[in-house]
């Protein structure tokens, strides 16, 4: 009696595994070391991790049976957004406040 064969262990064998793609979680990562070091280097951090975030999500757009890892640009990217925004408006508060007590 002839056995066929396993027809998951033959999809994992000819269908390579799509690999993260570097530049995104390195993005991730200084979204994440930025938000503790945003008042040491403020916005240098950010201002890299979008940059090699949008290289990332054009490439991993480019070719999606290569790359995974979009979800983890994305979030990287939302990250350092806001850091960037919440950044400047607390500068135009303090900057605000601090004419606000000059000017007294």
């Amino acid at each position: 009696m002839k056995k066929e064969p396993d027809q998951v262990a033959e999809y994992k064998i000819s269908v390579p595994l799509r690999q993260t793609h570097i530049m995104g979680t390195v993005s991730f990562v200084l979204a994440i070391v930025g938000l503790f070091t945003t008042f040491l280097f403020p916005l240098a951090l950010q201002i890299i991790a979008i940059i090699l975030g949008h290289i990332a999500k054009s490439d991993i757009n480019a070719n999606p049976d290569l790359y995974s890892g979009s979800s983890l640009v994305t979030a990287g990217l939302i990250i350092n957004y806001l850091v960037i925004l919440f950044s400047l408006l607390l500068l135009v508060f303090f900057g605000a406040g601090l004419a606000l007590l000059l000017s007294l």
